[in-house]
């Protein structure tokens, strides 16, 4: 995902065809320590293209940045709310990280309860008014039905 030492001198000649810049080894050693380290080279290019298709500037890598930064949240507001979660999964399991009960979240939230968590603010001591859980109990994922670690959030602000 990031960015090879060619990927930038790709980009340099690429952007040296439009300004007429001269290329030298500083200036691929100063872009790739510039550029955001999650650019990959399409979004590298698209970013070039969107500038110089936008401004009169000569491109520096804050603007290789900036315009990146702006084609990814147009693409997000683009995506349809499945194609987001479909996404978020395959980030998900490309870091290792399951999905608990199909629920949104890819935290391992069920186990043992974590008596400290279930003290905080006094929470064992009220009913949780997420999943139902009675007083002294752990509150229980409503997906798998299993106990969690942790208490519901609505449990542990409803003392406020």
């Amino acid at each position: 995902m990031t960015l090879t030492r060619n990927d930038v001198i790709d980009l340099l000649t690429a952007a040296a065809s439009v300004d007429l810049r001269k290329l030298g080894e500083a200036d691929v050693t100063g872009w790739s320590a510039m550029l955001r380290s999650d650019l990959d080279r399409d979004l590298a290019f698209e970013a070039l293209r969107v500038h110089y298709a936008t401004s009169p500037e000569r491109v520096m890598p804050a603007h290789i940045n900036a315009r990146a930064i702006e084609i990814r949240k147009d693409r997000a507001d683009r995506e349809e709310r499945l194609e987001r979660e479909l996404r978020a999964d395959r980030n998900d399991a490309r870091h290792g990280l399951e999905p608990v009960g199909g629920g949104p979240l890819a935290l391992n939230a069920d186990g043992p309860p974590v008596p400290g968590a279930y003290e905080v603010g006094g929470a064992v001591d009220r009913e949780c008014p997420a999943c139902g859980a009675v007083p002294m109990e752990p509150c229980v994922n409503r997906a798998s039905g299993r106990p969690m670690r942790m208490p519901c959030l609505a449990r542990m602000k409803s003392s406020a």
